[in-house]
């Protein structure tokens, strides 16, 4: 069962970007965030698969009563995609929709252009799956 306090709120979405990027800096990768739009064509997926019940719900609740966060991704321009770091379940909701693009917090290098990202790497071990073929799961 899933309770509200499992959907993340556009604000905590946010505070995960600055962890996230404070921890690049930490490791001496220096990137900025952005609030933007991302085309779901060039949105690659992270993990394995989608939870079937969370993704349910939240496929409910967009089409029910708007639920809108944005995702999280990193924008690798060299490799033409955006890898979703946070928000595989609402990145699959809104494809579901019949969205072309979605709601983001990009993090991106103003200076280097691409940067080495684990996130890169993971995505690569699974096949690097576009969020449109990335499978729902039932656990």
């Amino acid at each position: 069962m899933l309770y509200d306090n499992d959907f993340i709120t556009a604000e905590k979405q946010e505070e995960m970007a600055v962890e996230r990027r404070d921890f690049y800096r930490s490791k001496g990768i220096i990137l900025d965030i952005k609030r933007g739009i991302v085309p779901m064509k060039n949105l690659i997926a992270t993990q394995a698969f989608v939870e079937g019940d969370k993704f349910r719900e939240i496929y409910r609740r967009a089409l029910e009563e708007g639920y809108n966060v944005p995702i999280l991704v990193e924008d690798h321009p060299d490799l033409m995609n955006y890898y979703l770091i946070d928000g595989h379940c609402r990145g699959k909701s809104t494809l579901m929709c019949g969205k072309n693009y979605i709601d983001s917090f990009i993090l991106f290098s103003k200076n280097s252009g691409d940067f080495n990202s684990d996130y890169v790497k993971v995505a690569s071990l699974l096949g690097n799956v576009y969020i449109r073929n990335l499978p729902i799961i039932e656990v």
